[in-house]
């Protein structure tokens, strides 16, 4: 037998016991997410105690209601306050407009032109943060 033929059956014998020990394992893994608890899970709990999952699902839908509510809330209160906000930045931004004018036509234009810059300028500058703030996007907004 020559040289190449003995490393070949060497070789193969090899890898056979490399093959002999070579272990296979699978490995399943599940997620589940959700407001309820795995189907499964659901039904030990019932196997367990007979209406507990009933039960369970009552729980989970009173508490889903309560927060549905909580939300239409906050949102509502949301919209009233920004509501609020443009009102009152309406009445006090005319206010100073008319004072600048009045302060203008009482010959101190200067007052009245400073006055009148920084009412518009506030106004601006209040349009050109809330335009920024809607463009970022959410991880950019912390």
């Amino acid at each position: 037998m020559n040289q190449s033929s003995e490393n070949q059956i060497t070789s193969s014998k090899n890898n056979k016991d490399q093959q002999k020990n070579f272990v296979k394992e699978f490995h399943r893994r599940e997620v589940f997410t959700g407001p309820l608890p795995h189907p499964d899970v659901l039904k030990k709990y019932e196997e367990t105690l007979k209406g507990s999952a009933n039960r369970i699902i009552k729980l989970t839908e009173g508490q889903t209601s309560h927060r549905q509510a909580l939300e239409k809330k906050v949102i509502g209160s949301n919209v009233w306050n920004e509501r609020i906000g443009m009102i009152f930045s309406f009445i006090i931004t005319f206010t100073v407009i008319i004072g600048a004018i009045y302060l203008i036509r009482s010959d101190k234009q200067i007052g009245g032109l400073i006055s009148l810059i920084l009412a518009l300028g506030i106004q601006a500058y209040n349009f050109y943060t809330r335009r920024k703030k809607e463009n970022q996007t959410p991880h950019e907004k912390k």
